[in-house]
């Protein structure tokens, strides 16, 4: 599975959620718009609940280990009922990681924005356990050679709206 793939699946889960449908990953709605203008502010309003442990990626770029962070906190939050300690980070640009961007925007979002929760609940969901998952195996392979068959290629679950 090939990034474009990804990206596109992506793309077309977002965009059944979202208010407007995308040609590409650059965004500008409200739940952006209230991010962006607010981030610094919405990290100090932020209270996590519980730690949480994280496996290093040394290899990884920043944003792909921002990405795999805000994957594992969303997964943390859901089997323990509660906000994760999480290293926030610079924002992506929107353009930079083409829809990998759109991916940690949703994420943040859903722990920043308590009035998005319910919109991005299943969203959120597809991103950080199976789109991730299957973004994950692909990054990794491109590091060493796979030598088991992975579940990422298995058929997805999406959310349908």
């Amino acid at each position: 599975m090939s990034d474009v793939i990804l990206d596109r699946i992506l793309k077309h889960v977002l965009d059944s959620y979202g208010s407007k449908t995308t040609t590409k990953p650059s965004l500008n709605d409200k739940l952006m718009d209230e991010l962006l203008e607010n981030y610094k502010e919405l990290q100090s309003e932020y209270k996590a609940e519980t730690e949480m442990d994280v496996d290093e990626n040394p290899g990884w770029r920043d944003d792909f280990k921002f990405l795999y962070e805000l994957c594992k906190a969303f997964q943390h939050c859901k089997k323990h009922a509660a906000l994760p300690v999480i290293k926030w980070r610079k924002l992506p640009s929107l353009h930079s990681a083409r829809w990998n961007s759109r991916a940690i925007y949703t994420l943040i979002a859903y722990f920043l924005l308590p009035s998005w929760c319910s919109v991005l609940e299943l969203p959120a969901c597809f991103i950080a356990e199976k789109w991730q998952e299957a973004w994950s195996v692909l990054n990794n392979s491109r590091r060493q050679p796979m030598t088991t068959s992975s579940s990422a290629s298995q058929s997805w679950d999406v959310p349908v709206p």
